[in-house]
């Protein structure tokens, strides 16, 4: 929050402090604000416990911004481009795979007519 922000929401605070549904909105707030102080501690916390042992998470977190951490840490760069096509393959095979599963008992339920039979 910025200093004039603050200023103003000081003299509201001052301004309004008998009004009882202020008192609740301000509250509610307070409380929001202490559950995401214990939140941002808890996700420190566990960033702390992180241990840098590659190039790319020691690149992210020097990066210093999300936007930046992200592109580093991007999942598909990951991956070699035979990997990425090898896995587009194995996702093509699936998807075919799944639609042969739902055709079979259709079929099997509902045999073709002698004349339908290819010959």
């Amino acid at each position: 929050m910025t200093k004039p922000k603050q200023s103003q929401a000081r003299k509201r605070i001052d301004k309004y402090s008998n009004d009882p549904d202020f008192q609740q909105e301000l509250a509610k707030y307070e409380k929001d604000l202490q559950q995401f102080r214990q939140e941002i501690t808890q996700l420190a916390e566990s960033i702390n416990k992180i241990s840098l042992n590659t190039k790319r998470l020691k690149q992210a977190f020097e990066a210093g911004d999300f936007s930046t951490a992200h592109k580093i840490l991007d999942q598909t760069a990951l991956l070699k481009p035979q990997q990425v096509r090898q896995a587009q393959e194995t996702q093509t095979a699936l998807k075919n795979n799944i639609h042969e599963y739902v055709l079979k008992p259709l079929i099997i339920h509902k045999p073709l007519k002698s004349s339908q039979h290819p010959d």
